[in-house]
């Protein structure tokens, strides 16, 4: 490794990637006149609230790329003004909470929200409801939740999934230095320029963090060093709270994940268990090709390019693209996860018959989408499959057994000391096969919930940008990488 020219290359892409004193002046200016909205209705209306403050990278960690455009808001509230809830049941405490949350949300943040001049201003539901807008060319959640004691998170863990955010932020802002927020940077934009990051990512259900690579970070200090050792950390998990491999392995929470590193701020929550093995084995291939050749491209996310005509002819018949427009406008989350649902029946069906026997062989699959288009796509290991099949029935001394086959099949015959028969395929082509299983009563798209989805077109090569993209995403990011422990 020539750490001199890899330095070279980390000042240059630095220049590229850093955000400008201009950007971070207006991202600020956007922050405060938030803020300042937010706290003015809460005077108003009588809300109580703790603090109000700038999460994420733009926020108080500062480790944001240059032309980031998302803001986003906590609200922090007291547990004691909601005490009454929260000694609920578990199960009737989220109800409330949900309905209490709804409240917050159309009757303080959305006004607040209107006076600082947002636009598009809408009620978004994850596990409670907040608020999503655009003002000027910033995306802006704006969300409540609990401020919790560290040492109660580290206790008793949250009440919602977002009272880490404010202890995430604190512990980046106070653990990295100026340097190493750069080095986050270069990271994080080696990472997009991977197409791994985050839950919108091209490779894999959902990448890398923010937070996990700021951990990264800080764990091995710098972005060279973090290429060098992550090949290794599914072996060598991270643990701020000094516990041995042996135990972290046999934890109840994080045990089997894939991936450990485990959140600082909360020693029961895995910071990397969201990050798909496909993304952690990409980021690992392009990381080892950066070892040996760096070069400032590999920090510079690039447009998706569909396969020219020539590349699309080497893998014709092996591959199957489904095109759906998410018509309804379910969240992106939820219908890609639907996705993966539906792919992984409809892989078990194209590797193997109903009765066991080989059809199409391994077969990978990948979702990408660019919402309100989603695409399904698998690679089959045969290009071609014979119109029959030999199907094993019981061995020649199994006199009852093989009379009940042979009634079955009279045409069978002995062979190696079993009987055998040779039946006609019902599908010899992945797109009947698909089409099949997509359509009818008892179609697979009832079956994970996704029967009002419009399937625009199945074909070998994408007829969308987004099917398009798709294929290229299998045969450049996925069949290098699918000799792997990942298939």
């Amino acid at each position: 490794m020539n750490l001199k020219k890899i330095q070279k290359i980390k000042n240059e892409a630095l220049k590229i990637i850093k955000p400008t004193q201009r950007e971070i002046k207006e991202q600020k200016e956007i922050i405060n006149l938030l803020k300042d909205a937010i706290e003015k209705i809460a005077v108003k209306e009588g809300y109580k609230f703790l603090f109000v403050e700038a999460e994420g990278s733009t926020g108080i960690k500062q480790t944001q790329l240059r032309g980031a455009s998302d803001i986003d808001i906590f609200v922090a509230l007291s547990p004691d003004d909601y005490k009454d809830i929260l000694r609920l049941p578990k199960k009737e405490m989220k109800v409330k909470l949900h309905k209490e949350f709804e409240i917050i949300v159309k009757d303080w943040f959305k006004p607040a929200a209107i006076s600082a001049g947002c636009a598009d201003i809408k009620i978004t539901y994850a596990e409670h409801p907040y608020l999503s807008a655009k003002i000027r060319s910033f995306d802006v959640d704006i969300l409540a939740g609990f401020w919790l004691e560290p040492q109660e998170l580290m206790k008793h863990g949250p009440i919602t999934a977002v009272d880490r955010t404010p202890h995430h932020s604190r512990f980046v802002h106070k653990n990295l230095s100026k340097e190493q927020r750069d080095e986050v940077r270069l990271l994080k934009s080696f990472i997009k320029a991977c197409y791994a990051y985050g839950d919108k990512c091209a490779i894999g259900r959902s990448g890398f963090t923010g937070f996990s690579i700021e951990l990264l970070i800080f764990f091995y200090k710098t972005f060279e060093n973090v290429l060098l050792n992550i090949k290794n950390l599914p072996q060598n998990p991270i643990d701020f709270f000094g516990r041995k491999i042996e135990k972290l392995r046999v934890h109840p929470r994080f045990g089997k994940d894939f991936l450990i590193i485990v959140d600082p701020t909360d020693p029961n929550r895995n910071a990397a268990a969201s990050i798909d093995k496909r993304a952690y084995f990409y980021v690992t291939h392009m990381a080892q090709k950066f070892l040996m050749d760096p070069s400032k491209d590999y920090f510079i996310e690039k447009p998706i390019k569909p396969l020219s005509p020539k590349e699309k002819r080497k893998y014709e018949n092996q591959l199957l693209i489904i095109e759906f427009e998410n018509a309804e406008n379910v969240h992106y989350a939820v219908f890609r996860d639907k996705l993966y649902k539906l792919a992984s029946y409809l892989s078990r069906l194209l590797e193997r018959e109903e009765t066991g026997e080989e059809r199409f062989g391994k077969t990978i699959y990948e979702v990408y989408f660019e919402d309100p288009i989603y695409a399904l796509g698998f690679y089959l290991s045969k290009k071609k499959i014979e119109p029959y099949v030999l199907r094993r029935g019981p061995p020649g001394d199994m006199v009852e057994h093989v009379k009940k086959f042979l009634q079955k099949y009279p045409n069978a015959f002995e062979k190696n000391g079993f009987y055998w028969a040779k039946i006609r395929r019902k599908y010899t082509k992945a797109k009947d096969l698909v089409l099949n299983y997509l359509s009818g009563k008892n179609s697979l798209l009832d079956r994970v919930n996704l029967k009002d989805a419009t399937i625009l077109s199945v074909s070998e090569s994408g007829t969308t940008a987004v099917g398009e993209k798709l294929v290229t995403i299998i045969v450049k990011m996925l069949l290098p990488i699918v000799y792997s422990e990942l298939l």
